[in-house]
């Protein structure tokens, strides 16, 4: 789609999006004076039931930098 568009782009082996998109807007989210962690968080669950659901209470008391992707 962004070659069909004209749009340039380069692909990074091993760099995801959440991190290429933070690192781009000057967000350090592995620095260790800020975060001890990075959370890779789905920003929608299942809709099944039975399927595993986030524990957001745990995420907001942890001292982790979260990234939410929608996949």
């Amino acid at each position: 789609m962004l070659v069909a568009a004209g749009i340039p782009y380069e692909v990074v082996p091993g760099v995801t999006a959440a991190f290429a998109a933070a690192s781009h807007a000057g967000i350090p989210i592995t620095h260790r004076d800020l975060a001890s962690a990075v959370a890779l968080i789905t920003g929608h669950q299942r809709s099944d039931p039975a399927g595993p659901e986030l524990d957001y209470e745990s995420l907001a008391h942890s001292r982790a930098r979260w990234s939410f992707t929608w996949a």
